[in-house]
Parts: structure tokens; sequence; C-alpha cells
């Protein structure tokens, strides 16, 4: 079977072709009497069109085109005796149809893992050829690429955001002049290169929360459905060789000759704000009932953890966390000295890095070289909290590095040169500046839209954790102000300074650690490398608590224009697992039904965190009613009986949220996290038996304590106009975003 691709442009008018009074008509062009019949019979399921011929090779179907005078001629690029794009030619010069659309035919998995390794290599960066040309045309802020090859029929999408109504009438355009413009010069094979090892690299450690035999059963399935050949996906060394061996001979830049061939036949303007969405909850019947479910005893006492290793080595910490296979290096620099007011420059620094050159390559090479060698490289703040009482909190300005074994050597080098010798004066880092807080600045608003709970939930823990608090002002609506400032002032040549100043004062003089999860014989590499790299500062200060004062509560409403709401009541709460049960009750027994089933909103539930608690709704038609729904929780559960089987399913889904499986990369980072933070075995090993122990008198006792807790909580709502105004009187301060 087959694989194909149709490549969408979008257009304004939402029209497929000119459309005659009555329904548009279509003639179908394929080899495949099994896709002939899939699309004959999709087409001819819809209201408004009409399948009027079709064909199995490229002379019937200009014959047949020319008979039947389609409105849309849908071809299938390879066909026996004339192909798609011979077709579409020859039927547009005779008038014989008034629109073509052309699918690209995908004869095996090689091509799709190629286009993968393509638009990556293209538009994976800022600075990657296509986007950086589409970029250049200044038709909008950012370009996104999207490619799902999940069904038997992969579609490929190019979307312009931050555009306005007339740049995105030139977004078409402004596509086929850079492709042209790139196949004209050949795509850079170092480009290919990179972005096929780091491809490569991903399958290998197959990134992301899907357990491993999961994973294999989903490609095992996939293969056999659409190929007959379940193993297709399981096995890819032969596919990468194989395109290893097609890149010196120009397959790729045919390739993308293929992908753009097709004119662009549609365009659609696609509103920032999502429209407010009516429907019935999809939700309306009981449990899940299992026929062999798990019971407290099956639970066991959990995993044992190897604690890591720690040695001073060229001025820094060794920490090593024992493993074979993918090598995960994380680096991190203590911020315990770092101001308050400084942490959203640090954040900043770490989102600008990709565009940066270096004192010795572009940032275009760079980045290809950490592809090549790298699995994954990234840099980032990471916040974390322990979990005894009044724990400090500890904040690192973090870079982490994924790779193999035999690239160590050269992932210390490029480690070393993307942090340390990226210039951050000079008229390209101020372009850069400039690009990068405006696809910044345009994220967040699309993410106030359709995420607005986490902003609202970050908002109100920063009154009560200091943790929350450097959450809030390093990515919340504090952040957001920040980027607003920075981008208003536009003095980007005292930005660079400032942030030079900042990486010199971190990078040279705060506690560094050193953080190895991979083999002994690595560990041995990694001490010979590092006293003559980069990393290497003798005299730096220890790490300290980073320490942030915390504002008073205050009731917060920020107006958004989604049309729906995000409602969150956050409360200070001392950490006690066995507070769990009582959030899955929370969850899926009271807020699910009325929030959710009754009210409407699309999510719901209740979060216990180190030091809070609260509760959330998401793309919820209601305000002043979930507030008040919220309110009568306490109550209600209270008074609630609880049986066994209750108990057991509540118990039993809190565990499991301890341990579900995590990938390598995932577990290293939680080592990390432990080890700063003072976590033990016997410290998780208590939370499982406090939650084990759960019982309905706790639960009731839990939720009667609740109400107290709720009366003095705060309030942060992203939400519509009409709702903020309706619930004024639920808050402090109403601000429009």
């Amino acid at each position: 079977m087959r694989f194909k691709m149709l490549f969408f442009v979008k257009r304004e008018d939402r029209r497929m072709g000119v459309t005659r009074m009555g329904k548009t008509t279509i003639f179908l062009a394929d080899d495949d009497e099994g896709v002939r019949r899939t699309l004959r019979t999709f087409f001819e399921g819809l209201p408004g069109y009409r399948v009027v011929g079709e064909a199995c090779d490229g002379m019937e179907a200009v014959e047949g085109c020319r008979a039947s005078a389609p409105d849309v001629a849908l071809l299938d690029i390879q066909m026996p005796l004339l192909d798609g794009v011979s077709v579409a030619r020859q039927v547009l010069a005779d008038r014989a149809a008034k629109c073509v659309i052309i699918l690209t035919a995908f004869s095996d998995r090689e091509h799709q893992l190629g286009v993968e390794i393509l638009l990556d290599a293209l538009l994976g960066t800022n600075q990657a050829p296509l986007k950086a040309a589409l970029l250049e045309e200044k038709l909008g802020a950012d370009i996104d690429v999207g490619f799902d090859d999940s069904t038997l029929q992969p579609t490929l999408e190019l979307m312009l955001r931050g555009a306005t109504e007339e740049s995105a009438g030139k977004f078409a355009a402004a596509v086929r002049k850079a492709v042209d413009g790139i196949l004209e010069k050949g795509i850079p094979e170092e480009l290919l290169m990179a972005s096929l090892n780091s491809t490569e690299f991903a399958s290998l450690e197959r990134p992301g929360s899907i357990p491993d035999g999961v994973l294999d059963a989903i490609n095992a399935s996939a293969g056999w459905l659409h190929t007959g050949d379940p193993a297709l996906l399981l096995h890819t060394d032969k596919l990468f060789a194989s395109l290893r061996e097609k890149m010196a001979d120009g397959w790729f830049n045919e390739l993308l000759r293929e992908l753009f061939a097709p004119a662009p036949v549609q365009v659609v303007q696609v509103p920032t704000l999502p429209k407010k969405e009516e429907g019935e909850p999809i939700r309306t019947d009981g449990k899940l009932v299992l026929e062999h479910p798990l019971t407290v005893a099956d639970l066991g006492d959990g995993a044992r953890t190897a604690p890591g290793e720690r040695e001073l080595l060229a001025g820094a910490q060794l920490l090593h966390h024992p493993s074979a296979g993918s090598l995960y290096l994380n680096f991190y620099y203590d911020l315990g000295n770092v101001k308050p007011e400084d942490m959203p420059y640090l954040d900043l620094l770490t989102d600008v890095l990709d565009e940066l050159d270096s004192t010795e390559h572009t940032a275009q090479q760079l980045n290809t070289l950490r592809s090549t060698w790298l699995g994954d490289s990234r840099t980032q703040l990471d916040i974390w909290t322990g979990r005894q009482e009044g724990a400090p909190c500890h904040a690192k300005l973090s870079l982490c590095l994924s790779l193999l074994e035999r690239s160590l050597e050269k992932a210390v080098e490029l480690g070393g040169e993307w942090l340390y010798d990226t210039i951050l004066t000079g008229p390209a880092a101020e372009a850069a500046f400039a690009r990068v807080l405006s696809q910044q600045k345009l994220n967040m608003e699309q993410q106030f839209i359709q995420q607005g709970n986490v902003y609202a939930a970050t908002r109100a823990s920063a009154h009560y954790t200091v943790d929350g608090a450097v959450s809030e002002r390093c990515s919340g609506v504090s952040y957001y102000k920040f980027l607003c400032g920075v981008q208003e002032r536009g003095n980007w040549a005292a930005l660079g300074e400032k942030l030079d100043a900042l990486r010199t004062e971190v990078l040279q003089h705060a506690e560094l650690t050193v953080s190895l999860y991979g083999s002994e014989d690595a560990l041995a590499k990694l001490r010979t490398l590092l006293p003559d790299s980069r990393f290497a500062a003798e005299g730096r200060a220890a790490a300290k608590p980073y320490v942030e004062p915390l504002t008073p509560p205050v009731n917060e409403a920020f107006i958004i224009d989604g049309g729906v709401n995000y409602d969150v009541q956050v409360w200070p709460m001392e950490r006690r697992s066995d507070r769990k049960a009582l959030a899955r009750v929370m969850s899926y027994e009271y807020l699910w039904h009325n929030i959710r089933e009754v009210g409407g909103a699309y999510g719901t539930g209740m979060l216990t965190r180190a030091q809070t608690e609260g509760l959330y709704t998401y793309r919820d038609p209601h305000l002043t009613e979930s507030y008040e729904t919220f309110a009568k929780a306490p109550e209600v559960l209270a008074g609630r009986e609880y049986t066994e089987k209750d108990l057991t399913e509540f118990i039993v889904g809190a565990v499991s949220e301890m341990d579900s499986p995590k990938k390598p990369n995932a577990e290293a980072k939680e080592l990390d996290r432990r080890y700063f933070c003072g976590i033990t075995d016997a410290m998780l090993a208590a939370d499982r038996k406090a939650m084990c122990s759960v019982t309905a008198e706790t639960i009731r006792a839990q939720a009667a304590d609740l109400a107290d807790r709720m009366a003095n909580a705060t309030r942060v709502v992203f939400g519509s106009k009409d709702a903020v105004e309706a619930g004024k009187q639920l808050f402090d301060r109403i601000e429009t975003l």
C-alpha cells in the first residue's frame, strides 16, 4: 500500500476550486484502485461534491478531464504513461478543469523518513534555509511546519503565524520563491547530514512518555496496517543507511522538488483566537469495569535507585549516575547569588542562544554541528524545592546534552562553545534579539488563550512559594510584561551588554555541577576532558538557596479574547502525600461531574504540589458558577460514603502516578533533582506507605478541613471580558492582556 501526501497552502476564501451552482464536480486519477475507491467514497459522502469520472493512468486522465470538464482534478503524481505534473499542465492548458490538486505518492517508509529529515534541515531553526528565507520576507513573526505520517494519507502543512490579511495573501508566492532559490543552489549536504543524524538518534533514544514496549506495539500495528510489514517501523538502521547513500546523489533535492511541485490550491486564514466551542460533553457513562483490577497489595514497595557518586574535578562537582546506553550530560550553574530582577534576563538568554554566532561558527553552522554530534541540546532554567518543611529553593542555569558515548569529546567541545563563546553584542545579535522577542511574545499571547489554566496557577502560586514566584517571574504574566518592556524600549545594544555581563558572572563564578548519566568508561573519559574544557574554572562560589520575597495574595482576573475561561483557586498546604487520594476523589468524583459533564468545561481537576494545592478548570464556559461549585466541594466530599472498592481505586490511581515509567532522559533529570533536593528512597517509600494507608475517615477529615483552607485561597482567572465583568466582585484587580 502506498502512502500519499497532500501539500496544503491555505487561502482566505475557504473554497476548493471554483464552485458552480450545485455540487462541486471532481475527477479522480490514480493508478491504485483502492485509493480511488477511498477518495470516491469520501467525497460522495460529503454534501456539495460529486465524482464525475476516474482514470488509472495519465493519458486516460487527460481524456477524462476533457470529456467531463470537472471543477477539480485530483491527480496522483506517479502514474503510468503520463505523470501527475504533466497531466496538470495539459489539463490546465486545455482549460479542461478549473482547479488541479496533485497528490504526491510515497512508495515506502523511506520517502516519509526522508521528508521528516528534509523538513528539519530546511525549517528546523530560524537559520534553516527555507525558514530563514521566509522570515526575511517579514510576512509574519514565525513559521511552523506540521507533518503527520500516522495515517494512510500523510499531510504537510506550513503555517505563517502573526500574519496580517495582506501578508497572508503573499505567503504562497514567498514559499515558491524560497523553494526555487534553494533548488537553484542545492541543499547543503552538512545540513542534511546533521538532520539525518539527529533523527537517527531520536529513533534510538525514542523520547516521550510512552513506554518502549507500547511504542513497539504501536509501530508494529501501524506497519502491519499500512504496509503489511509489522517490522518496517521497528528496524530503521537500513533505512538510514540507504538515505545516507542517496544524499550524495541529490535525492533530497529531487524530494524537495517533488514535495513543492504542486501549485498552492487553497489558503485558509485561521484566526489566532479560538471560537467558543459548543457541544455536549463526550463522557456520559460510568466507569470502566476491569475483570482483574489492581489492589493495594499489588503495589509493592516501590523501586530503589542506586545513589550517585560525587567528586571534585576542575573546579566543578562531578556527579555520576551509573547506566548503560545513551549518555545524558547536564551542566548546572547555581543561581543563588542572582538578583530576582535579573532572572528574566537569564531565561531570555536560554531562548536566544540558538540564534547567535560564536567566535568560531555562524549560528547555522553551530546548530548543524550540534545536530550532527548530539541527540538533543538545550539550555533552560531549572527551579526545584525540596520536600521537607522550609526546604530551600534551588535555581540552576542548565545545559542539557544527550549523546552517544562515541560523541562525548565533541559534546564537551560544542557545549562549551555554544554556552561560553556565542556573541551577545553587535548587529547580528541585536537582530536575533528582536526576532526572538517577537516570537516569544506571540507564543505567550497564544498560550494565554490555549492554556490559561497553567498561567493562572503559576500566578496564584507565586504568592506562597519561592519556586512559584521565580516561575511567574520567568515564565508567567510578569515575564510577558518583561518581554513587552524590552521590545518597547528597543535598546538591543544595552540588552546584549546586560546578557553578556550576566552570563560571564554566572559561568565563571557560580558553583557548577556536572552530572553524567552513563557508563564507567564514559566517566573515565569525562575526567580527562573537563580540565581542558571551557567548563573548567577555579574559585567558584559555593551554592546557596535562591531567595525571593513573596508578595501578598491578590485575586486577579486577566481578560483574554478566547471566549472561554480558565478558573483557578490556590491555597498554601504543607506537603502530605496522602492527600493525593483526596485529589483524585475531588477530580474524578466531584469536579468531573459538576464542572465537566454538567458545566460543559473541557477539563477540571485538583492539583497537589509541595507547598500548595489548588482547583482549576480548562476551557470553561462559566466563571462565577465554577467558583460556586468549588466552594461546595468540602461539604459534599466530607459527607460522602466511601466503599472499600472506592478506596482501592483512589489509592491505586494515586500510586500509579509515582510508578509511571520514565525514559532515560527523564530518569537522568529526576535523579539530578533528587540529588539537589535531598530526596531519598526512604522518603519515597514513606510517601507510598502513607498513600496506601488512606482510609475513608482520612478522606472525610481532609475534605472537612478544606473549607477553612479554601476560604483564604487566591483566585486567578484568564477569561472573557463578559464573564470577568459579570464576576468582578470575586477579584481585587482586573487587567486586559
